[in-house]
Parts: structure tokens; C-alpha cells; sequence
């Protein structure tokens, strides 16, 4: 880690990176022992006494999806997607999301045996981009875009994948997910409705979300 902030932020003040490093703890484990997620429990526990935090705990699994269910069972197995008075659990998951729709609603079923759905959150990591985000504001916060970013003065749109990066160390992840299920139903499909959406009557979370599923909806009739 220490390596790691010293090469992105070399001007970083080395006092403020040894303060970031020494919050980090890392807890061995495997996903599917529920010995080692007890373990997980008490270790956070006794964190959350060490620095007097409140218990808000956020899940974020960079796991194969094929383990999301698992890992979800046995958090919740551990205790630790209860929410005591005060507190929060949040579980965290990147595409892809299933293979299709039927693995897609099993695995949604998984989840919802373990969280209520306002603790799941399901992401796709491009949409996090500053010039995907900066897409909504120069559509809707821009006076010289806003008016002009409909079907009456726009003929086509054109969205180019111009990866700088191959495939590298990932050929085992893209030949089982299979690079149309990677980049065009999460990352492009996303991106068109960034693009293409509604203006939401209020620009928060679940506003946007319903705009662009909306969008979505209509381009698969």
C-alpha cells in the first residue's frame, strides 16, 4: 500500500501516508469458510471499538461473481449484514451480474435471502469515470447543450471503445464472461443512457437510475 501511494502521489507528505497505512488491516480468509467470516466479525468488532466508530460496514466483494451469493450467506451467517440502531452494512458488487436474466434473478435471489435490497448496490465501475459524470452536466447544466441535446438537432450518436489496454492477464475472466457481456451490456449500454436519458425531476440516485432503465426498456421493444 505504502509503495503503491508513494508512486501515484510522489508529492503526497510521506506523514500523511504513514497515517493512511497504518488505518489498513488485512484479514486472511477463505470465501467459503464460515469460521474464517466469524473471524472477519470479531476482527471488525474490535476496529470499530479501537478507533470508536459507529459500525457502518461497506462490503466490497472484487470476487469472481460466481462467489457473490456465498460470500453474502455467510456475512450474514457472521452478523455482519445486521444493522444495529445507528449503524449501517452495505454490500457492494460489479458487473457482470449473471449470465443471462435467469442466473441474473437466481443470483438476485441469493442476495435478498442475506441483505434488504436498499443494502445492495450494484455497479458498473464505468460509470464512475469524471467524463462519463461530466456527461450529465453538460447535457442538463449546460445553456448551450441542454436545448439542443434531442432528436430535432442530432441525427446519430456514435460510441467508440478505444481501449489502450489488451487483454493482458485476463484471458480465464473474458473467455468465461465473454467480452460482449463485459463491455457492451454493461459499459456501452450504460453509457447510451447517460447519453440518450431523460432529464430525472430530481438528480439523485434512484431518479437517474429509473431514467436510464426507462431508456433501456424501450431500446429492447
Amino acid at each position: 500500500m505504502r509503495e503503491s501511494l508513494r508512486a501515484r502521489f510522489p508529492d503526497a507528505d510521506p506523514a500523511h501516508v504513514e497515517r493512511f497505512v497504518a488505518c489498513c488491516y488485512y484479514q486472511a480468509g477463505q470465501y467459503d469458510q464460515t469460521d474464517d467470516f466469524v473471524a472477519l466479525a470479531a476482527r471488525m468488532r474490535d476496529l470499530d471499538g479501537q478507533y470508536d466508530l459507529p459500525g457502518n460496514h461497506l462490503f466490497y466483494l472484487a470476487t469472481p461473481p460466481t462467489l457473490f451469493g456465498t460470500i453474502a450467506g455467510l456475512l450474514n451467517q457472521a452478523g455482519l449484514t445486521a444493522e444495529p440502531p445507528g449503524a449501517w452494512a452495505r454490500l457492494l458488487v460489479e458487473k457482470p451480474f449473471g449470465r443471462d436474466l435467469s442466473s441474473a434473478l437466481a443470483l438476485d435471489r441469493e442476495l435478498h435471502g442475506a441483505l434488504e435490497e436498499s443494502q445492495i448496490y450494484r455497479i458498473d465501475h464505468y460509470l464512475g469515470k469524471e467524463t462519463v459524470q461530466n456527461i450529465l452536466v453538460l447535457r442538463f447544466g449546460n445553456a448551450l447543450f441542454e436545448p439542443l441535446w434531442n432528436r430535432r438537432f442530432i441525427d446519430h450518436v456514435q460510441i467508440t471503445v478505444a481501449e489502450s489496454m489488451g487483454v493482458e492477464e485476463r484471458g480465464g475472466y473474458f473467455d468465461n464472461a465473454g467480452l460482449l457481456r463485459d463491455m457492451f451490456q454493461n459499459h456501452l449500454l450504460q453509457l447510451l443512457a447517460v447519453v440518450a436519458m431523460e432529464p430525472p425531476f430530481r438528480f439523485d440516485a434512484d431518479r437517474v437510475r429509473d431514467e436510464r432503465v426507462k431508456l433501456l426498456r424501450r431500446c429492447g421493444r
